[in-house]
């Protein structure tokens, strides 16, 4: 068979078609874009999606590993060329089972081919059951190692015998086994099961024989209890008379207290008849103590309360002024300031001088020059020299004036300059405003305690008001003296009349039971010394006890036996068991002889068909090893040990490393699938990956060499096998 295209929705493939030629189809693919997959799918398309496999832990069935990613339902197309007939086969899927619908029709004619089922696909297409193809020509990856089956094993076999694959030593020794097995297999085996159900035979007459013994012995103690239990009782009956007696006497003193207690409460409600209740009491008493206690909280919070704070102190101009008043006065006070600091200083005394000087010149001109005009410059000097010297004069009185009203200000408030004036201000602002506010919450709070005051000397006049006018006129201090005293009174009123009451219902309860009692005599019964009603009864409770397990011996026992059944019939079936267990000992030694038997067959079989297997791996071995290994051991489960070149030894293949033991199945599996399935495709998923360059072209040259008898089709990741192959031409 050749396979000429692959059209898939199939796990990750979406309609996607891969398309393939005779001989080696080098299919070069990066990861996650389908190598497997594909390989996969060809196999669905060739046997189906097994449906019955369920998901563990280890292994996802191909229904869900499989499911398309789009979300559509799994389907697929495959073209073969089979026995020069091209043939299209498609499958579909239903609601529940995948690639379940099958079609297969002539490629050229599209006429149906009706001899190809979804059942018989793949093994008329290749020749091979799917468990053959698994283990021969299709090669997955990492799964290059051929495991041993029965199917496998038939095909084998078939190489060297009459061509009948129904045989197999496998299914023969299996069958073999079991038989054995169901003879003797621990404690579900015809063997253990014979002796176990002999022995259980054998315990239930010796359970049988130890029954009746204990039956007997029950028996006998049943009766002695009943006989003690019968004394005891009418040993019972003249201890209740003489209690009896004793109870009547008791009665009429219990009925003569009842009386005295019930004339006390008489004498005392008469005494209390005018009194108020018990709740009204107890409520004045409440208010009585919640009063006190509310003075009490009030003298403490009067107490806690601080003394009224002194003005804060203040400059002296501002002493007795308000807040506004303050702002007011400081604001004036700081204009006059500013007003003085601005006042003009007097002229210099250079200013002077210069007066001084002219009037000097004008005398000077005057002596000098005596005339007119000497007398006029000399008299217009000396009036400027004067004029100057009275407004120098003047300025500076004014001036220094001036600056001790400045310093007078500054030194009554204790500032310098009007910006300490205004921080000044502030400052006494905010502490008077403090003050006023401190002082405030304690008038508040003065207030609010002599209303409290007011309030607690109202109650209280109420309150004694109330006292004074259900019982007698009294202090605030007598009054919680008074009501204790009352209420005590009303107390012990209400407890003599409960404790006669009491006393009555004792007498009525006492006197009840007594009239049930059976009236004095009787038979006349001599009692041990120091036995009394109670522990008579508890010895009659004990025999009770005793019968009661007595008659639960017997009962079980009786029961026991009846389970047991007939001591003739368990007899009968002790000896027909021990035939059985002799005949079936007998068996059991025939299937062991049997067994020896077959394996020997199998043996010399297994030497017929190895030699030729083990011939053909060997020689793919040694092709695609370049020779480094020529020769090797394949046993009856296709586990193979190696002959490394020049060396006799031989070694189990798990010595080796990864890319030998791929090498060495590879061999294994194309020499099956030559002998199984010539003619069949060989499926190859990265199956050369540990493969190093060398042994890689030699494993190229060997498929290249396959693909001239039949279709190969090589899945990998990597590009160096192209350029291997490209090597090879």
């Amino acid at each position: 068979m050749r396979i000429e295209s692959m059209t898939a929705t199939f796990g990750k493939l979406q309609t996607q078609t891969l398309t393939l030629e005779p001989g080696l189809n080098l299919l070069q693919m990066p990861n996650e874009t389908g190598k497997s997959t594909w390989c996969a799918f060809l196999l669905a398309m060739l046997y189906g999606v097994d449906t019955s496999e369920r998901k563990t832990r280890t292994n996802l069935p191909a229904k869900e590993h499989y499911a398309p990613w789009s979300g559509s339902a799994m389907e697929g197309q495959l073209r073969v060329e089979h026995e020069g007939r091209r043939i299209t086969i498609e499958r579909s899927s239903t609601a529940r089972a995948p690639l379940a619908v099958f079609r297969a029709f002539d490629t050229d004619s599209g006429q149906p081919i009706e001899d190809l089922t979804a059942q018989n696909c793949g093994q008329v297409l290749l020749g091979v059951p799917r468990q053959v193809f698994e283990r021969s020509a299709f090669v997955r990856q990492d799964a290059s190692a051929i495991s041993m089956d029965a199917t496998l094993e038939q095909r084998l076999n078939a190489l060297v015998t009459t061509g009948d694959e129904t045989v197999s030593f496998q299914e023969a020794e299996r069958t073999l086994r079991e038989r054995r097995n169901r003879c003797r297999h621990n404690k579900t085996g015809l063997i253990p099961q014979t002796r176990a159900h002999l022995d259980s035979v054998s315990e239930r007459l010796a359970r049988l024989d130890a029954l009746h013994e204990a039956l007997a012995e029950a028996r006998q103690t049943e009766q002695q209890l009943r006989a003690e239990r019968t004394t005891a009782r009418m040993q019972l009956s003249a201890l209740q008379a003489k209690e009896l007696a004793e109870r009547r006497a008791q009665l009429r003193q219990v009925g003569e207290d009842a009386r005295q207690r019930a004339e006390k409460a008489d004498a005392l409600e008469a005494a209390c008849a005018d009194l108020p209740p018990v709740d009204a009491l107890e409520h004045w008493e409440r208010e009585l103590h919640a009063l006190e206690s509310d003075r009490h909280t009030l003298a403490l919070d009067l107490a806690s309360l601080p003394p009224a704070e002194a003005p804060p102190a203040v400059p002296e101009p501002l002493r007795g002024l308000d807040d506004d008043q303050m702002q007011q006065r400081t604001n004036v006070d700081g204009a006059r300031m500013q007003l003085l600091r601005a006042e003009r200083r007097p002229l210099p005394i250079g200013t002077l001088l210069l007066t001084v000087l002219l009037s000097a010149l004008a005398v000077v001109l005057f002596i000098n020059h005596k005339t007119t005009l000497g007398v006029i410059a000399a008299s217009l000097a000396a009036v400027i020299a004067l004029t100057g010297l009275g407004s120098w004069l003047y300025m500076r009185r004014r001036w220094l004036e001036n600056q001790a009203e400045l310093r007078q200000i500054e030194h009554s408030y204790g500032v310098e300059g009007t910006d300490e004036l205004q921080d000044l201000t502030a400052r006494c602002r905010e502490r008077y405003a403090r003050w006023q506010q401190a002082d405030a919450e304690r008038t508040a709070e003065l207030e609010d305690m002599h209303a409290r005051q007011e309030r607690l000397d109202a109650e209280s006049a109420r309150l004694l008001s109330a006292i004074g006018e259900a019982m007698e006129p009294c202090s605030l201090a007598e009054a919680p003296s008074l009501l204790r005293r009352t209420i005590d009174r009303q107390v012990e009123c209400e407890n003599t009349r409960r404790g006669a009451e009491q006393a009555m219902r004792h007498y009525r309860s006492l006197r009840d039971a007594l009239g049930e009692l059976p009236a004095p005599g009787g038979q006349d019964v001599s009692v041990p010394e120091g036995k009394t009603v109670a522990s008579v009864q508890n010895e009659i409770l004990s025999i009770e006890s005793k019968l009661r397990q007595a008659r639960s011996v017997i009962d079980r026992c009786e029961g026991q036996c009846s389970t047991l059944g007939d001591r003739m019939e368990l007899e009968a079936q002790q000896q027909q068991l021990t035939a059985r267990l002799d005949a079936l000992e007998e068996e059991y030694d025939a299937l062991e002889i049997a067994l020896a038997a077959l394996g020997k067959a199998n043996e010399h079989l297994q030497s017929r068909f190895s030699p030729r297997l083990t011939e053909l791996s060997a020689d793919y071995l040694s092709r695609l090893t370049e020779g480094a290994y020529t020769s090797l051991v394949l046993e009856r489960d296709l586990g193979a040990s190696l002959y490394p070149s020049g060396n006799p030894a031989s070694r189990d293949a798990a010595f080796f490393s990864g890319g030998t033991r791929d090498q060495l199945y590879l061999a294994v599996r194309l020499a099956v699938s030559q002998l199984l399935c010539p003619g069949t495709p060989l499926i190859l998923d990265d199956a050369l990956v540990r493969f190093d360059d060398s042994r890689l072209a030699a494993a190229l040259r060997v498929l290249r060499q396959e693909a001239e008898s039949h279709q190969v089709l090589l899945f990998t990741c990597q590009s160096r096998e192209q350029e291997a192959l490209n090597s090879l031409e």
